[in-house]
């Protein structure tokens, strides 16, 4: 969705599923999504440069054009297993178990908290993240990786520059090339 970003940020309009899981832990993430991940300086600026409107179930963010993407207040999972590895971190919950399926951790906070990963880490154990409830809306950077959080993703920075240079131009992208206007 392009919202009119000053950086050109594209959104996606919804959050990543696998089935019926709306979660995933910050190493799973990374293997499926990549740099489609938003950074700390894209969630900044959704921050920063949108309006954001409480549903009773999430953000409605408004971006300076007036085009919108919803974000739900999914809440987040916690791992209820008890198979470590020696850091600590459960091993059962950073993969899929034998039946192809996430941990069947307690999902709480639903309809009042949303939490979405960053692509950035702190360190060895931490990232940054996107956190919110009816009361506002901040940047985090005390997330480990073995948290279950949401997934939004950003369009890939290469697109974005495509675009930028075809409006430039006058053209209209089209879903299987582009047109030039005359």
């Amino acid at each position: 969705m392009d919202m009119g970003l000053p950086s050109g940020t594209l959104w996606k309009d919804r959050n990543e599923t696998i089935g019926d899981n709306n979660f995933f832990t910050y190493c799973r993430a990374r293997i499926m999504f990549g740099n489609e991940l938003p950074t700390s300086e894209q969630f900044r600026e959704l921050i920063d440069k949108c309006q954001w409107s409480w549903t009773g179930s999430g953000y409605k963010v408004t971006g300076p054009n007036g085009n919108h993407i919803f974000l739900p207040a999914a809440g987040s999972r916690d791992c209820d297993c008890n198979i470590y590895n020696p850091s600590g971190r459960c091993w059962k919950c950073l993969e899929y178990d034998a039946n192809n399926s996430y941990c069947n951790g307690i999902v709480f906070d639903v309809g009042s908290v949303g939490k979405y990963w960053s692509s950035e880490s702190i360190g060895s154990f931490f990232h940054y993240g996107l956190s919110f409830s009816s009361g506002g809306v901040h940047l985090s950077d005390y997330n480990s990786y073995w948290d279950w959080k949401s997934v939004r993703l950003v369009r890939h920075e290469v697109l974005q520059t495509l675009r930028r240079a075809i409006r430039s131009l006058g053209s209209k992208l089209t879903g299987r090339g582009f047109l030039v206007e005359m």
